[in-house]
Formats: structure tokens, sequence, C-alpha cells
């Protein structure tokens, strides 16, 4: 198969720009070529091709004809029945590089120009001219109305480029400046504007007159979520969100009731917090559905949070439903005067963590058993009052009376022990009673 691809003489554009070229395709005898094709941009360094894709091209496919797919810098498929493919290549990064066209038969069907090390592929291929995209602004937007993305954005001189017209756009405190409709001063609008934003309005570029600019689709720069870092799932009624956001800015967690991992209008907020001022970390507290996924999107802008209108930064998923009972992380008992050291005595605490949040459900009490075998049971509001934390994870027992105990060689609860039942205390996220374990863990205290 003969390939080849026109124009074949090197030209020199500005970043943003595009040049179109045509693939053609025939086969021994002069006939068109239908078989299965592929098209793919190398860089150009110091006169050589790189086939290797090191360093890989910036510059990617802005359109294929004839149905071709489209992967980057690389695209694969049929051409027509005239064995001609067309294409165009553009480059809208902000760098300096010489883009290379290849067009070759794909005889395996593969997608894969079968290239060794930084060879040309071993199958029948065909190279087009070279072309150098320099970097440099663009030049200046014409009068008009506009809707584009952002493709580019220089602050210290307050202009940024769109995609479409591929222009600069100017802009200053005499501009009516709006996110998402509302009208803001240039210092919120200039910290909301980045790369990949969605602006519209109508453009005045000359001096003194005023555009309207509006940021209608705000990205979500540079926020990361750190926990969960990967799907997880937890037996727990809340979930602590963690983060970096650009520091000091308003951070927002949004239900993603249709799991699509942006944020919808409509899909309800479940807390918000300040980024730091210093490094952007972040956490906010959400509540959990109990037995089901969790879905949740992140946004970030700057302070007011009324310009919160971006897709925001998709929460890998919180699955509830472990449906593991709640321990015992820790019990600290202390004695109080004029309690005697080493016997579990009125004013005496006994101090319990839990490993989740407990509910109060009434008829509570605890069983206790010390190291001589000595049993007392302790009764909330009898024998000792019971306080629970607002969380429902640290529950505090104050000895009232002089405890009635059972067993054991020396009377009264002395020295260590452990509780062997907790009752009228079940998980908030799904009922479970206490499982206070065995004799060393989170169940034994001394005294």
């Amino acid at each position: 198969v003969l390939v080849t691809v026109t124009p074949t003489d090197d030209v020199t554009l500005a970043t943003g720009n595009a040049r179109a070229y045509t693939a053609t395709f025939k086969n021994p005898d002069g006939t068109p070529y239908t078989g299965a094709v592929g098209l793919a941009l190398f860089e150009e360094v110091g006169g050589v091709v790189q086939y290797d894709f090191v360093p890989p091209p910036t510059a990617t496919f802005e359109s294929v004809s004839d149905g071709l797919v489209i992967a980057g810098t690389t695209a694969t498929g049929f051409p027509g029945t005239d064995g001609i493919v067309t294409f165009l290549v553009r480059d809208i990064a902000d760098v300096t590089e010489t883009i290379v066209p290849v067009a070759w038969e794909d005889v395996n069907g593969d997608g894969d120009p079968e290239i060794t090390g930084n060879n040309p592929p071993s199958e029948a291929y065909g190279v087009g001219g070279a072309v150098t995209f320099t970097a440099g602004p663009l030049a200046e937007c014409v009068q008009g109305a506009f809707t584009s993305d952002v493709s580019a954005v220089d602050k210290p001189n307050d202009r940024f480029e769109i995609l479409t017209g591929t222009c600069s756009i100017n802009y200053d405190s005499n501009d009516i400046l709006l996110i998402g409709g509302v009208a803001t001063d240039l210092a919120t609008f200039e910290a909301a504007l980045n790369v990949g934003d969605t602006v519209t309005g109508t453009y005045e570029p000359a001096t003194g007159d005023q555009s309207t600019i509006d940021i209608s689709n705000d990205v979500d720069p540079s926020l990361t979520i750190t926990s969960p870092a990967a799907p997880v799932t937890v037996d727990a009624a809340t979930y602590t969100i963690t983060g970096t956001a650009v520091p000091s800015y308003t951070v927002t967690i949004y239900v993603d009731t249709n799991d699509n991992g942006i944020r919808d209008a409509g899909e309800p907020a479940v807390g918000t917090t300040t980024a730091s001022a210093t490094d952007g970390i972040f956490s906010i507290t959400v509540p959990l559905t109990q037995n089901s996924v969790n879905n949740f999107v992140a946004t970030q802008r700057p302070t007011p949070a009324s310009s919160d209108i971006g897709i925001g930064t998709d929460v890998p998923a919180i699955t509830e439903g472990t449906s593991t009972a709640p321990t015992l992380l820790t019990t600290v008992g202390a004695n109080v005067a004029p309690s005697a050291v080493g016997t579990l005595s009125p004013n005496d605490t006994i101090t319990i963590t839990f490993s989740e949040a407990v509910a109060d459900t009434g008829a509570n009490s605890l069983t206790v058993l010390d190291i001589d075998g000595t049993t007392a049971t302790l009764t909330c509001g009898s024998n000792v009052t019971c306080v629970l934390s607002a969380d429902g994870l640290t529950l505090t027992v104050t000895i009232t009376n002089v405890l009635a105990t059972s067993g054991g060689t020396t009377g009264g609860i002395n020295t260590q022990a452990d509780i062997t039942s907790i009752t009228g205390y079940t998980a908030v996220d799904d009922g479970a009673a206490v499982n206070v374990g065995g004799s060393g863990g989170g169940a034994t205290f001394t005294f």
C-alpha cells in the first residue's frame, strides 16, 4: 500500500492555530485502499522525528474524517471509499514544539503502528510536512459575542485565551464581570478564572469600552481529596472527608444524587468549611445514608461561597453497611477521694470510649469482673450515674453507692477489672449491640 500525507512543506504557526492535512491510501494497482489505517502525531526534536513518543506531543487531532476514532495523539479506523482521510491538527498548549503527522496501513487492525524503539513504523506509512507551533499570546479577539472554554490564563496581565476563535480577551475593573450571572469585583473574578472555565459575554476591545464577561461554568482548580483516597466501606453514621484546596477558599460537599461525578443544580449541600489559609487543607464531616453507597462532590470557590457554580471534584464512594458491632477502644478507671485507692467505691469513675457512636436505648447497665473473680452489676440510675457524650462515643460512669458483689476471694471490686457486658447502648447506624471483647483489651481498666 502506498501512503502519502500532504501538504509536505514545513510551516510555523502561533500556538492555538491548526493545520489541515490529507492522507491518501492506494493499493499497488492504484485503486483506493479501504482497509484499516492509523494516524499519529510525533514531536520532531533537532530534525529527528521522535517515534517513541518521547517527549509526548501536546498537539492533538481536532477532527478526523470518515469516523476514525481519536485517542489524543492517535486516530484509527477506515478511510472512505476513495481511500482518503482528512484531519486537522491543533496545539493549544502555550509551548513551542514541532509536530509531524504520520499515516500508516494498519495491517493487523490493532491500532498499533508497529514501532520498535525510535524507528519509523514497520508497516507502510507516509509523513506529512512539519508544523512548528510557537508559544506566546494569541491575537486579541475581535468585537462581538462569545461562548467558549478558557484555554490559557495570564492573570498578571489581565488576559485569558479562548478556544473558540483561538484569540485572547483582556479584562479590567471597567468591565462587567460576573460569576454564574452574578456581578462580582475584579479580584473575585480573577481568583475564580481558570483554564477549563466556560466564559460567555460580549467583548469590546477598544480602550475605554466595557466588555461583559461571565464565568458561566467555573471548574475547580487543584482541589484534591485525600480521604477517602479510594472507595471505602465503613460502619458509621458519619465520615470525615479531607483534602487540599486553594488556601482560604470555601469548600462545600454536595450529595451527588445521580452519581455522575459532577455537581448538578439542585443537589443538596451537606457541609462547608474554609480551607486553611496556609496550606489549603480542609476537613468536612458528612452524614451517611445507612446501608447504602454514598456519593459526594466537593467544590471550592473564593469566599463568599455564593460564587460556587462549578461542577466540582468527585469524592470516591463511601459505602455504609459493614454492620460491625461497636467495641470498647479504651476503658479508664479513676479513684476520686475519699474513695480508697484500689477499690471501686463511691465517687470513682469509669470512662469508656466506643469505636463508633452509640445511642442510649434505656435499661442501661454494666457488669464488671475483677482479677480475683468478684462480680458487680452497675445499674445506671441506681448505684451509678451514666452520662453519654453528645457524639455517642464516650460513656462516663460514676459510682454513687457501695457496690453489691458476689464471688471472688476478696470483697469488693479491687485493683483491676474487666467490663464483661454492657446493655442499653447500641450502634447509632445499625442498632448493633456493644461487643465488649475479652480480658486485656479495651474493656480492661485499673483504679
